[in-house]
């Protein structure tokens, strides 16, 4: 017998289940905006030019080398936020099962914590060596092959 993905599912419709439904739809609809948070925090860092000098706006400027030519704005902040919301929800709507988003979101995160990033690092701290350069080829070919058939999973399913 399949097992639901919801386990909530499983449970004869009951006030209690019915309840906890209620409550783990709270929680998430409560815990979406954090990651949203962070993720437009990093865009804004990396995209706009801060009013005010803050040290994080000083760091990405030396990073980067350049001034960012967008200024950050309550309207830019207003259409930064409802486009990665609204981006983020077609992509829920349009995947079928968390299983392969959870598949397609540790390809990615994997090659990037273990292969691209410590190569990355290592080229700004050191210079181009074998190692990091291997690091940075090796990552990119499994994050690529593992990201296509983890998007080649969604679309058949």
């Amino acid at each position: 017998e399949k097992t639901e993905s919801n386990l909530l599912e499983e449970y004869p419709a009951t006030p209690v289940v019915d309840g906890a439904r209620v409550l783990l739809s709270c929680a998430m609809v409560l815990t979406y905006p954090m990651p949203l948070l962070s993720l437009r925090e990093i865009v804004t860092n990396l995209l706009f030019d801060h009013p005010d000098d803050c040290v994080a706006d000083d760091t990405v400027d030396r990073m980067l080398k350049t001034k960012r030519p967008l200024v950050y704005n309550r309207t830019s902040h207003i259409a930064l936020t409802a486009f990665l919301l609204i981006f983020s929800l077609v992509l829920a709507l349009l995947a079928g099962s968390l299983g392969n988003i959870l598949n397609l979101n540790g390809c990615i995160s994997g090659s990037l914590i273990g292969f691209l990033l410590p190569a990355v690092f290592s080229f700004q701290h050191r210079g181009v060596t074998s190692l990091n350069t291997t690091l940075l080829i090796i990552g990119s070919f499994v994050g690529v092959i593992g990201g296509y058939f983890a998007l080649l999973a969604m679309m058949v399913s």
